[in-house]
């Protein structure tokens, strides 16, 4: 599903503005991540495509339809997991289901299904306690892909993780989005992160930010961790660098 972002602007009241003039098109199944330095509106953006948050100016459609309000079609994973620690794993994940007013066996098969798909089949009858950090991030990937959602905002997911965990997520979702397919919008500082995962790659300048810079991104996918080491991905990452650096003096 199609996201058009047409000339949107965001301030609060007695503060300089946040965004200014943000113009952009995802396209259905299209991998986009929004990079740029602290406080330049990345979430804010994000949470104004879920419909948590309205633009001062300008609108933003999804599948040709203004987005005023949450969307069903729409899902959002914060920075950290958000788990019920009073339930299960395989609980946290049918909580979709639940919202939506139907939990029947089918939708528990599916949920163990996902599981499963994510590594944690013999894990679903843990409570999130009893779980690490790159656990809690595969239950929440598997909740936030559960219901097939047609657009998946992802609001720096893997930032508190430690390396090789990060590394084994960026796989997970790599090979998972390529599964599901949903048009992912991924904001991240990460700039090796974004060059990995991303068909495109968006560099947002300092407040009041707008998109300064687009870089599509040329490798096959699958893609292996091992790309990073490639002279054309360590470029292309030096090259991103050096935008958000040119960004934040514009």
């Amino acid at each position: 599903m199609e996201v058009v972002i047409n000339d949107v602007s965001l301030c609060f009241q007695k503060e300089k503005p946040i965004l200014k003039h943000v113009n952009a098109k995802i396209d259905s199944q299209e991998f986009v991540s929004m990079i740029g330095k602290s406080g330049s509106g990345k979430t804010s953006l994000l949470k104004m495509i879920a419909g948590l948050m309205r633009p001062t100016e300008g609108e933003i459609e999804i599948g040709g339809e203004k987005v005023d309000s949450p969307r069903d079609e729409v899902t959002y994973v914060f920075q950290k997991p958000v788990l019920l620690e009073w339930r299960t794993l395989l609980e946290n994940v049918l909580l979709p289901y639940e919202l939506q007013g139907h939990v029947q066996e089918e939708q528990l098969s599916r949920a163990k299904e996902i599981l499963d798909l994510v590594g944690l089949s013999q894990d679903m009858d843990k409570y999130p306690h009893e779980c690490s950090g790159g656990m809690l991030s595969r239950v929440a990937l598997a909740r936030a892909l559960i219901t097939e959602p047609k657009i998946l905002l992802m609001d720096e997911p893997f930032a508190a993780l430690d390396a090789l965990t990060k590394e084994q997520m960026q796989h997970e979702l790599e090979r998972l989005s390529q599964q599901f397919k949903p048009t992912t919008i991924f904001i991240t500082h990460d700039i090796q992160e974004a060059v990995l995962l991303s068909d495109r790659v968006f560099v947002l300048g300092e407040r009041p930010a707008r998109i300064v810079a687009e870089y599509a991104i040329p490798f096959d996918r699958p893609r292996h961790h091992e790309l990073k080491f490639e002279p054309q991905f360590t470029q292309l990452v030096r090259e991103l660098y050096q935008e958000i650096e040119r960004g934040s003096a514009r």
